[in-house]
Protein backbone atom coordinates (compact mmCIF):
# COMPACT_ATOMS: atom_id res chain seq x y z
CA UNK A 1 0.00 0.00 0.00
CA UNK A 2 1.09 3.55 -0.69
CA UNK A 3 1.98 5.64 2.29
CA UNK A 4 0.46 9.07 2.84
CA UNK A 5 3.84 10.64 2.02
CA UNK A 6 4.01 8.77 -1.30
CA UNK A 7 0.49 9.79 -2.21
CA UNK A 8 1.26 13.43 -1.45
CA UNK A 9 4.49 13.22 -3.47
CA UNK A 10 2.70 11.74 -6.49
CA UNK A 11 0.00 14.37 -6.22
CA UNK A 12 2.65 17.10 -6.15
CA UNK A 13 4.36 15.65 -9.24
CA UNK A 14 1.07 15.63 -11.13
CA UNK A 15 0.38 19.19 -10.08
CA UNK A 16 3.86 20.35 -11.17
CA UNK A 17 3.46 18.57 -14.50
CA UNK A 18 0.07 20.17 -15.05
CA UNK A 19 1.48 23.62 -14.24
CA UNK A 20 4.33 23.12 -16.71
CA UNK A 21 2.00 22.07 -19.51
CA UNK A 22 -0.38 24.87 -18.63
CA UNK A 23 2.51 27.33 -18.87
CA UNK A 24 3.41 26.09 -22.34
CA UNK A 25 -0.19 26.22 -23.45
CA UNK A 26 -1.23 29.26 -21.40
CA UNK A 27 -3.05 31.08 -24.19
CA UNK A 28 -6.07 29.55 -25.84
CA UNK A 29 -5.88 30.99 -29.35
CA UNK A 30 -8.01 28.34 -31.05
CA UNK A 31 -6.98 29.72 -34.42
CA UNK A 32 -8.12 33.29 -33.66
CA UNK A 33 -4.63 34.79 -34.13
CA UNK A 34 -2.02 33.83 -36.71
CA UNK A 35 0.89 31.77 -35.40
CA UNK A 36 4.26 33.46 -34.95
CA UNK A 37 6.74 33.15 -37.79
CA UNK A 38 10.54 32.97 -37.76
CA UNK A 39 12.12 36.28 -38.73
CA UNK A 40 14.82 34.45 -40.71
CA UNK A 41 13.05 31.74 -42.73
CA UNK A 42 9.42 32.85 -42.37
CA UNK A 43 8.17 29.43 -41.25
CA UNK A 44 6.00 28.93 -38.12
CA UNK A 45 7.53 28.83 -34.65
CA UNK A 46 4.17 27.87 -33.12
CA UNK A 47 1.51 25.27 -33.75
CA UNK A 48 -2.05 24.72 -32.57
CA UNK A 49 -2.54 21.23 -31.15
CA UNK A 50 -5.38 19.45 -29.43
CA UNK A 51 -4.27 18.47 -25.88
CA UNK A 52 -6.88 16.37 -24.02
CA UNK A 53 -7.91 17.86 -20.73
CA UNK A 54 -7.14 21.47 -21.65
CA UNK A 55 -10.31 22.46 -23.39
CA UNK A 56 -9.44 22.05 -27.05
CA UNK A 57 -6.60 23.45 -29.09
CA UNK A 58 -3.61 25.10 -27.47
CA UNK A 59 -0.72 26.91 -29.09
CA UNK A 60 2.70 25.37 -28.46
CA UNK A 61 6.22 26.32 -29.62
CA UNK A 62 7.83 24.36 -32.45
CA UNK A 63 11.17 24.48 -34.25
CA UNK A 64 11.15 26.47 -37.47
CA UNK A 65 12.71 25.19 -40.70
CA UNK A 66 15.96 27.15 -40.44
CA UNK A 67 16.53 26.16 -36.80
CA UNK A 68 15.80 22.50 -37.63
CA UNK A 69 18.28 22.70 -40.53
CA UNK A 70 20.88 24.31 -38.24
CA UNK A 71 20.41 21.55 -35.66
CA UNK A 72 20.73 18.91 -38.39
CA UNK A 73 23.89 20.54 -39.77
CA UNK A 74 25.39 20.73 -36.28
CA UNK A 75 24.66 17.05 -35.67
CA UNK A 76 26.29 16.13 -39.01
CA UNK A 77 29.32 18.30 -38.21
CA UNK A 78 29.68 16.61 -34.82
CA UNK A 79 29.44 13.20 -36.50
CA UNK A 80 32.09 14.12 -39.08
CA UNK A 81 34.39 15.49 -36.36
CA UNK A 82 34.00 12.24 -34.43
CA UNK A 83 34.89 10.28 -37.60
CA UNK A 84 38.01 12.41 -38.14
CA UNK A 85 39.10 11.92 -34.54
CA UNK A 86 38.57 8.17 -34.92
CA UNK A 87 40.59 8.06 -38.14
CA UNK A 88 43.44 10.10 -36.64
CA UNK A 89 43.43 7.89 -33.56
CA UNK A 90 43.96 4.74 -35.60
CA UNK A 91 46.45 6.50 -37.83
CA UNK A 92 48.54 7.24 -34.74
CA UNK A 93 48.82 3.47 -34.20
CA UNK A 94 50.06 2.88 -37.75
CA UNK A 95 53.55 1.39 -37.94
CA UNK A 96 54.45 2.16 -41.55
CA UNK A 97 57.19 4.02 -43.37
CA UNK A 98 57.02 7.69 -44.30
CA UNK A 99 55.67 6.81 -47.76
CA UNK A 100 52.31 5.72 -46.32
CA UNK A 101 50.55 9.03 -47.04
CA UNK A 102 51.90 9.12 -50.61
CA UNK A 103 50.40 5.72 -51.44
CA UNK A 104 47.23 6.79 -53.25
CA UNK A 105 45.42 5.75 -56.39
CA UNK A 106 46.30 9.12 -57.90
CA UNK A 107 50.02 8.42 -57.34
CA UNK A 108 49.84 4.85 -58.64
CA UNK A 109 52.32 4.55 -61.53
CA UNK A 110 50.79 1.72 -63.48
CA UNK A 111 53.04 -0.70 -65.31
CA UNK A 112 52.11 -3.41 -67.79
CA UNK A 113 50.09 -6.09 -66.04
CA UNK A 114 48.86 -3.81 -63.22
CA UNK A 115 45.40 -3.25 -64.68
CA UNK A 116 43.69 -6.06 -62.78
CA UNK A 117 45.32 -5.07 -59.49
CA UNK A 118 44.28 -1.45 -59.95
CA UNK A 119 40.72 -2.57 -60.69
CA UNK A 120 40.78 -4.84 -57.64
CA UNK A 121 42.08 -2.13 -55.30
CA UNK A 122 39.77 0.65 -56.48
CA UNK A 123 36.81 -1.74 -56.59
CA UNK A 124 37.53 -2.91 -53.05
CA UNK A 125 37.17 0.70 -51.86
CA UNK A 126 34.18 1.44 -54.06
CA UNK A 127 32.29 -1.58 -52.72
CA UNK A 128 33.62 -1.31 -49.18
CA UNK A 129 30.23 -1.64 -47.50
CA UNK A 130 29.69 -5.02 -49.15
CA UNK A 131 33.30 -6.11 -48.58
CA UNK A 132 33.02 -5.20 -44.91
CA UNK A 133 29.62 -6.82 -44.44
CA UNK A 134 30.96 -10.09 -45.88
CA UNK A 135 34.30 -9.77 -44.04
CA UNK A 136 36.31 -10.05 -47.28
CA UNK A 137 40.06 -9.68 -46.80
CA UNK A 138 43.04 -10.05 -49.15
CA UNK A 139 46.55 -11.54 -49.11
CA UNK A 140 48.84 -9.69 -51.51
CA UNK A 141 51.82 -11.97 -52.15
CA UNK A 142 54.76 -11.63 -54.51
CA UNK A 143 58.43 -10.78 -54.79
CA UNK A 144 59.98 -7.91 -52.86
CA UNK A 145 59.52 -4.56 -54.58
CA UNK A 146 56.48 -5.60 -56.59
CA UNK A 147 54.24 -2.98 -54.98
CA UNK A 148 52.24 -5.05 -52.50
CA UNK A 149 52.56 -2.57 -49.64
CA UNK A 150 51.79 0.39 -51.92
CA UNK A 151 48.58 -1.30 -53.10
CA UNK A 152 47.48 -2.10 -49.54
CA UNK A 153 48.23 1.45 -48.38
CA UNK A 154 46.43 2.93 -51.38
CA UNK A 155 43.34 0.99 -50.31
CA UNK A 156 43.75 2.27 -46.74
CA UNK A 157 44.11 5.88 -47.86
CA UNK A 158 41.22 5.50 -50.27
CA UNK A 159 38.98 4.37 -47.40
CA UNK A 160 40.13 6.99 -44.89
CA UNK A 161 39.44 9.72 -47.46
CA UNK A 162 35.81 8.52 -47.35
CA UNK A 163 35.62 8.49 -43.57
CA UNK A 164 36.44 4.82 -42.92
CA UNK A 165 39.18 4.03 -40.40
CA UNK A 166 42.20 1.97 -41.45
CA UNK A 167 45.47 1.01 -39.79
CA UNK A 168 48.67 -0.51 -41.20
CA UNK A 169 51.12 -2.40 -39.03
CA UNK A 170 54.49 -3.85 -39.95
CA UNK A 171 54.66 -7.17 -38.12
CA UNK A 172 58.26 -6.75 -36.98
CA UNK A 173 57.63 -3.22 -35.71
CA UNK A 174 54.46 -4.33 -33.96
CA UNK A 175 56.31 -7.09 -32.12
CA UNK A 176 58.96 -4.58 -31.07
CA UNK A 177 56.31 -2.14 -29.82
CA UNK A 178 54.60 -4.83 -27.74
CA UNK A 179 57.93 -6.00 -26.32
CA UNK A 180 58.95 -2.43 -25.45
CA UNK A 181 55.64 -1.85 -23.64
CA UNK A 182 56.54 -4.48 -21.03
CA UNK A 183 59.34 -2.41 -19.51
CA UNK A 184 57.56 0.92 -19.92
CA UNK A 185 59.78 2.15 -22.74
CA UNK A 186 57.07 1.73 -25.38
CA UNK A 187 54.68 4.58 -26.17
CA UNK A 188 51.64 2.31 -26.74
CA UNK A 189 50.62 -0.52 -24.44
CA UNK A 190 49.76 -4.00 -25.68
CA UNK A 191 46.12 -3.77 -24.62
CA UNK A 192 45.70 -0.43 -26.40
CA UNK A 193 47.10 -1.98 -29.57
CA UNK A 194 44.83 -5.03 -29.35
CA UNK A 195 41.86 -2.75 -28.74
CA UNK A 196 42.73 -0.74 -31.85
CA UNK A 197 43.22 -3.94 -33.87
CA UNK A 198 39.75 -5.08 -32.81
CA UNK A 199 37.98 -1.76 -33.44
CA UNK A 200 39.53 -0.38 -36.66
CA UNK A 201 37.45 -0.93 -39.80
CA UNK A 202 40.35 -2.22 -41.93
CA UNK A 203 43.59 -3.69 -40.59
CA UNK A 204 46.69 -4.17 -42.75
CA UNK A 205 49.43 -6.54 -41.57
CA UNK A 206 52.55 -5.83 -43.61
CA UNK A 207 55.39 -8.31 -44.25
CA UNK A 208 53.82 -11.32 -42.54
CA UNK A 209 56.27 -14.22 -42.32
CA UNK A 210 59.43 -12.21 -41.66
CA UNK A 211 58.93 -12.06 -37.89
CA UNK A 212 61.31 -13.89 -35.60
CA UNK A 213 59.94 -17.35 -34.84
CA UNK A 214 59.62 -17.86 -31.09
CA UNK A 215 56.79 -19.18 -28.94
CA UNK A 216 56.16 -15.62 -27.79
CA UNK A 217 55.92 -14.13 -31.30
CA UNK A 218 53.76 -17.07 -32.44
CA UNK A 219 51.29 -16.47 -29.63
CA UNK A 220 51.19 -12.73 -30.35
CA UNK A 221 50.58 -13.19 -34.06
CA UNK A 222 47.83 -15.70 -33.37
CA UNK A 223 46.23 -13.33 -30.85
CA UNK A 224 46.31 -10.46 -33.37
CA UNK A 225 44.73 -12.47 -36.19
CA UNK A 226 42.25 -14.22 -33.89
CA UNK A 227 41.21 -10.83 -32.47
CA UNK A 228 40.42 -9.72 -36.00
CA UNK A 229 38.62 -12.97 -36.78
CA UNK A 230 36.39 -12.68 -33.73
CA UNK A 231 35.67 -9.01 -34.46
CA UNK A 232 34.37 -10.06 -37.89
CA UNK A 233 36.26 -7.30 -39.69
CA UNK A 234 38.35 -7.36 -42.88
CA UNK A 235 42.10 -7.94 -42.88
CA UNK A 236 44.67 -7.30 -45.62
CA UNK A 237 48.03 -9.09 -45.46
CA UNK A 238 51.17 -8.53 -47.52
CA UNK A 239 53.96 -11.08 -47.76
CA UNK A 240 57.02 -11.81 -49.91
CA UNK A 241 56.30 -15.53 -49.60
CA UNK A 242 54.16 -17.66 -51.87
CA UNK A 243 51.19 -19.37 -50.26
CA UNK A 244 52.95 -22.70 -49.73
CA UNK A 245 55.98 -21.08 -48.08
CA UNK A 246 53.78 -18.77 -46.01
CA UNK A 247 51.82 -21.72 -44.65
CA UNK A 248 55.04 -23.53 -43.75
CA UNK A 249 56.42 -20.40 -42.13
CA UNK A 250 53.30 -19.81 -40.07
CA UNK A 251 53.42 -23.36 -38.69
CA UNK A 252 56.74 -22.65 -36.93
CA UNK A 253 56.15 -22.01 -33.24
CA UNK A 254 59.77 -21.94 -32.10
CA UNK A 255 62.44 -22.18 -34.78
CA UNK A 256 65.38 -22.69 -32.43
CA UNK A 257 63.70 -25.57 -30.60
CA UNK A 258 62.10 -27.06 -33.71
CA UNK A 259 58.51 -26.75 -32.45
CA UNK A 260 55.76 -26.60 -35.09
CA UNK A 261 51.98 -26.33 -34.96
CA UNK A 262 50.59 -29.22 -36.98
CA UNK A 263 47.06 -27.86 -36.55
CA UNK A 264 47.81 -24.75 -38.69
CA UNK A 265 45.98 -22.47 -36.28
CA UNK A 266 47.23 -19.20 -37.76
CA UNK A 267 47.00 -20.36 -41.38
CA UNK A 268 43.45 -21.60 -40.82
CA UNK A 269 42.37 -18.24 -39.40
CA UNK A 270 43.96 -16.37 -42.31
CA UNK A 271 42.29 -18.62 -44.90
CA UNK A 272 38.89 -17.90 -43.37
CA UNK A 273 39.55 -14.16 -43.59
CA UNK A 274 41.53 -13.55 -46.80
CA UNK A 275 41.65 -14.46 -50.49
CA UNK A 276 45.12 -14.63 -52.14
CA UNK A 277 46.15 -12.32 -55.00
CA UNK A 278 49.60 -12.52 -56.53
CA UNK A 279 51.39 -9.28 -57.32
CA UNK A 280 53.89 -9.86 -60.10
CA UNK A 281 55.51 -8.02 -62.95
CA UNK A 282 57.60 -4.88 -62.77
CA UNK A 283 59.77 -4.39 -59.71
CA UNK A 284 58.64 -0.98 -58.49
CA UNK A 285 61.75 -0.42 -56.41
CA UNK A 286 64.06 -1.17 -59.35
CA UNK A 287 62.13 1.30 -61.47
CA UNK A 288 62.33 3.93 -58.72
CA UNK A 289 66.05 3.26 -58.36
CA UNK A 290 66.54 3.72 -62.11
CA UNK A 291 64.51 6.93 -62.01
CA UNK A 292 66.63 8.24 -59.14
CA UNK A 293 69.81 7.38 -61.05
CA UNK A 294 68.57 9.28 -64.11
CA UNK A 295 67.72 12.26 -61.91
CA UNK A 296 71.15 12.23 -60.21
CA UNK A 297 72.91 11.99 -63.58
CA UNK A 298 70.86 14.88 -64.92
CA UNK A 299 71.76 17.07 -61.93
CA UNK A 300 75.46 16.14 -61.92
CA UNK A 301 75.90 16.52 -65.68
CA UNK A 302 73.92 19.71 -65.99
CA UNK A 303 75.94 22.31 -67.92
CA UNK A 304 75.16 25.85 -67.00
CA UNK A 305 75.64 28.41 -69.78
CA UNK A 306 78.62 30.63 -69.05
CA UNK A 307 79.35 33.04 -71.92
CA UNK A 308 83.00 33.25 -72.95
CA UNK A 309 84.69 36.64 -72.63
CA UNK A 310 84.76 38.64 -75.80
CA UNK A 311 88.16 38.88 -77.44
CA UNK A 312 90.00 42.14 -76.91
Amino acid sequence: MKTVAQALQNSQLREDSTKTLSHICSNDHRGSDPVALCETCGTPTQKDVNIPGFGGERRVPIVCVCRAKANEDMAKADEEAAKRRRIERFKSYTFADSNFDDATFANWVRYKGDEQLFTLATGYCKHWDEMSANNHGIIFHGNAGSGKTFIAHAIANGLTSRGTSAMSISISQLMNAIRDSYDGSGGIGEQHLLSAIREVSLLILDDVGVEQKTSWSYDKLYTIIDTRYRAGKPLIITTNLNMLDLRSRLRIVDQRRGIVDASDRIWSRICSLCAPYEVKGTNWRSEKSKSKKDSIDAIVNRVEFCPSPLPA
